[in-house]
């Protein structure tokens, strides 16, 4: 019986001992966000989320010590997923950004692939995602101004039914900016309003339109729905700001622009 007890006691400290050791190389890996994000991914090589996680943090911590390891590693797994057609089109979105920051050459197929992807299902939020960064990339005078590989795939993602008021906002903005298209961007300004008709930053996103193309009768229109969504009052700065800009677009003072708009 002491023998079996022994036996037991000894098994009993082994297991703890076991699960103290996992457990404090599972704290290791949570403390070093490299570390957790690299394990993901080799867990889940065929994962979406995980390679681009992996990918996003080997590119951040490039800032740290020596960093062409970590940066050709992370274009590698980017490289390998935007080539897949299952992949997020966040994978091509990042290369093309980090790319640019970097100087480096854009490949074509990075594109191709992007817009491929977007033509062949449905808009994710993911998508969304990464068309948005794009399109900031290219207002910040980073990325190269390839308004036609813009131009595919904004078309493509809105080619599907349905969809997001952000992906319609975004094309509107695009056209409006990049193609001179004031017929496209007013209909995907409505189009998003369409979708969202409590979306109250759409809503004053078309406002900003019409006072910008002159239709101030139906830009006042819009910013009164606007004012009637504000009921709790967390839209007062953002009215303010677009009752500034009607006045100064009527070039008119207060009390008349009141009589004429209210």
């Amino acid at each position: 019986p002491r023998l079996r007890a022994r036996i037991v006691a000894l098994g009993v400290t082994s297991l703890f001992a076991f699960y103290a050791f996992t457990t404090a190389l599972r704290a290791l890996e949570w403390s070093d966000p490299l570390t957790l994000s690299a394990t993901n991914a080799t867990k889940r090589p065929d994962s979406s989320s995980a390679q681009y996680d992996y990918a996003r943090i080997l590119l951040a911590s490039t800032l740290k010590g020596d960093p062409e390891p970590m940066r050709k590693r992370a274009f590698e797994i980017l490289d390998r997923m935007a080539a897949n057609p299952s992949a997020d089109a966040v994978h091509n979105q990042l290369l093309i950004v980090t790319s640019a920051k970097l100087g480096l050459p854009i490949k074509d197929q990075w594109w191709d692939s992007l817009i491929a992807k977007l033509q062949a299902r449905p808009i994710s939020t993911v998508d969304v995602s990464a068309l948005g960064a794009l399109l900031n990339c290219l207002d910040a005078k980073i990325c190269p101004r390839d308004i036609e590989h813009f131009k595919e795939a904004f078309d493509a993602a809105t080619s599907h039914p349905g969809g997001y008021a952000q992906l319609l906002t975004l094309h509107a903005r695009f056209a409006l900016v990049y193609l001179g298209d004031l017929e496209l961007a007013e209909r995907q300004f409505r189009s998003a309003i369409f979708l969202s008709p409590t979306d109250a930053e759409a809503r004053a996103n078309l406002v900003t339109f019409l006072i910008r193309t002159g239709d101030l009768k139906a830009a006042a229109l819009e910013l009164q729905t606007l004012r009637n969504m504000n009921g709790l009052g967390n839209l007062d700065g953002r009215l303010l700001e677009l009752e500034i800009q009607l006045r100064k677009a009527t070039g008119i003072d207060d009390e008349s622009h009141k009589l004429l708009f209210n």
